[in-house]
């Protein structure tokens, strides 16, 4: 993972956009090359962001050579590494996915006839959590409470209430000016995933810059091979 962080690290520079140096130190305090790029589904994983928005520039850039559409180098750098960046402000690092409210009543009472301990803190601790102190507390009543690894979760008071792609664009923003061709390849890169897509502007975008639909294909196939790859090992 230190040698993605460096890789990535060093092609954002390449670019030599003003504030560069001050984007790359955002990402670096805010967790960019640990966070995950989803919490369910691609990339759930510690470093996941990172290893994604990789894999989306190495088929950005393919797509870009075998189509002969001449996106240049720094645009592809750019648009590749930020789509996602407001993902740093949709997940924190948690105890995961909350539990059920059954689950949560039937600890209560298990707490109550053989734990104090932990009664105070049960609205932080996450589904899988809850799950392994009721098997702890049947079999290990008289023992030391586990200890649990924090995990990522969304983000219950998002400090930027925007979607998905207006969000990166407006983060990306506050530190390098963004070309017109980045700021609408971000906002369309989910294509017809995007629920609130305006197909006419979509469709204006798309015949602006080929960057729109380029990097929508390189998304979802960035996504498909991770998918591919991880349902033939099961």
């Amino acid at each position: 993972m230190e040698n993605l962080k460096e890789k990535i690290i060093e092609l954002l520079k390449s670019t030599n956009r003003n504030g560069i140096g001050n984007l790359i130190k955002y990402l670096e305090e805010n967790k960019y090359f640990r966070k995950p790029a989803s919490i369910n589904h691609h990339s759930n994983f510690e470093g996941g962001l990172a290893h994604h928005s990789y894999k989306v520039y190495q088929s950005y850039k393919k797509l870009n050579q075998e189509n002969e559409t001449n996106i240049p180098e720094d645009s592809l750098i750019i648009t590749a590494f930020l789509h996602d960046i407001c993902k740093l402000d949709d997940y924190i690092e948690g105890p995961g996915q909350q539990p059920s409210s059954k689950q949560l009543e039937y600890l209560k009472s298990l707490l109550s006839r053989h734990s104090k301990t932990l009664s105070n803190d049960l609205d932080q601790l996450g589904r899988t959590q809850v799950s392994d102190l009721i098997g702890w507390l049947k079999d290990n009543p008289n023992q030391p409470e586990p200890e649990f690894e924090k995990t990522w979760d969304y983000n219950p008071s998002k400090d930027i209430p925007l979607n998905h792609a207006e969000k990166s664009i407006y983060i990306a923003g506050r530190f390098i000016k963004l070309e017109m061709r980045e700021i609408l390849a971000i906002r369309y890169h989910m294509g017809s995933w995007d629920e609130s897509l305006n197909y006419k502007d979509y469709n204006k975008a798309n015949q602006l810059y080929p960057d729109v639909k380029l990097i929508a294909i390189a998304d979802e196939l960035a996504t498909f091979q991770e998918n591919w790859v991880e349902s033939q090992n099961q």
